[in-house]
């Protein structure tokens, strides 16, 4: 149903069967859920300049998820690193030169050292620099695309909160702000 509603889609917009034929690759793959952010592949360039995907771990108890990166790699004809991070995509942000933006979510959930996990995003990630935020208050994911997106390596577009709207997480975006 997906499949032929994007192609009616496409056609809508001008593109013709045959264009979508040639350029589009459908993979009908069973997954777990709908958040391909999170459990997808982080695509990367590898030392020798290869295009590469950093696979890290997602949920165990969907597996059909955390195959996908692995699945795409083969598919693709590209290298999967599987990196032994505990790891969603919603938070993850870099700059692409080497900062990595995360919330403190990600290292309560890997059960390792700062030193540990720092180490682990930099030989998976390329995450020269490490800026962690705090999480928003009772947000169940800690996700740092819940309130602050990277729009260029210089800056930013942060979420805000008055603190008459809700004080806690005024105070948290006003101190990631800082």
């Amino acid at each position: 149903t997906a499949q032929t509603k994007l192609v009616e889609q496409m056609k809508a917009l001008g593109v013709d069967q045959t264009t979508i034929d040639e350029k589009v690759t459908f993979l009908p793959w069973t997954v777990d859920s709908i958040w391909t952010i999170d459990f997808g592949p982080f695509p990367l360039v590898d030392t020798n300049g290869n295009i590469a995907f950093t696979d890290l771990i997602y949920y165990p108890e969907r597996p059909y998820d955390d195959a996908v990166p692995w699945r795409l790699a083969q598919e693709l004809g590209v290298t999967d690193y599987r990196g032994q991070i505990v790891y969603e995509g919603g938070n993850f942000q870099t700059d692409g030169l080497g900062r990595c933006y995360v919330t403190q979510g990600l290292y309560q959930e890997n059960g390792l050292t700062e030193d540990e996990l720092n180490t682990r995003m930099r030989d998976f990630l390329g995450c020269q620099t490490m800026v962690v935020l705090q999480p928003l208050n009772g947000e169940g994911t800690t996700h740092i695309d819940m309130f602050f997106k990277l729009v260029s390596p210089t800056r930013v577009v942060l979420g805000q909160y008055t603190t008459e709207q809700e004080a806690t997480n005024a105070k948290l975006l006003d101190d990631n702000r800082d």
